[in-house]
């Protein structure tokens, strides 16, 4: 199953949709945070808030997609920004049955450059599907994983609590921190050398100050 996270970016969402459904038989399941445009015209499976929640209720989310995974029969999740662009299905699939050894397992689908963050973990260079990667302490929001990974989280976002931006409202969202906090140690987690889509300098929904000071652009 293929989930995307949209929000007021109907071209790339259609861009994104067309591409996978061209190349790949996935389920796909679109999360959308109050986009002012109808989902129904895609054609896809999805959910729709009412109104924005933001950052700040990006968790909510993320429970919305966790919930729908659970309830499906399938095994290995890819989870993606409405951004990225170009994602490349046939290789996650190989990278897929090479890792699927009835082991955890979760993959970030950019480099971005960062090969820590969020906790202090000395990255290990591997080999997966005869590619060069690294093994990290961290996800992004931005991953592909077995479902045993999500059942180590419950298929639960425990709630962030608003205080986090009391201090500094530029922060993240904390989804991307709290899952890493949670599998760290737990399960076997990598960036690949090479990502396994496009993301370029572009404006930002939800980090836009942030991702002006530290652009995400993806390394191929």
């Amino acid at each position: 199953m293929i989930v995307i996270f949209s929000y007021n970016r109907p071209g790339k969402l259609k861009k994104i949709i067309k591409h996978l459904k061209d190349t790949t038989d996935h389920d796909l399941f679109v999360v959308d945070d109050g986009s002012d445009f109808d989902m129904s015209m895609f054609d896809v499976e999805y959910s729709q808030n009412v109104s924005n929640g933001g950052k700040m209720n990006y968790w909510k989310q993320w429970n919305i997609a966790l919930n729908h995974c659970k309830e499906s029969t399938n095994e290995t999740f890819i989870f993606m920004p409405d951004d990225f662009m170009d994602l490349d299905v046939k290789r996650i699939e190989q990278w897929i049955a090479e890792l699927d050894n009835g082991k955890p397992y979760l993959v970030n689908l950019i480099n971005d450059g960062r090969l820590e963050c969020f906790q202090p973990c000395v990255p290990h260079p591997v080999q997966i599907n005869n590619e060069g990667a690294h093994r990290v302490g961290f996800t992004d929001c931005g991953f592909f994983c077995n479902w045993r990974t999500l059942q180590l989280l419950n298929w639960n976002i425990i709630e962030i609590a608003k205080w986090r931006w009391e201090n500094n409202p530029d922060l993240s969202s904390g989804v991307g921190q709290q899952l890493s906090k949670r599998l760290f140690g737990k399960v076997s987690m990598y960036v690949p050398n090479v990502s396994f889509a496009h993301h370029g300098n572009h404006e930002s929904k939800m980090h836009p100050k942030e991702r002006m000071k530290t652009p995400l652009i993806s390394r191929h």
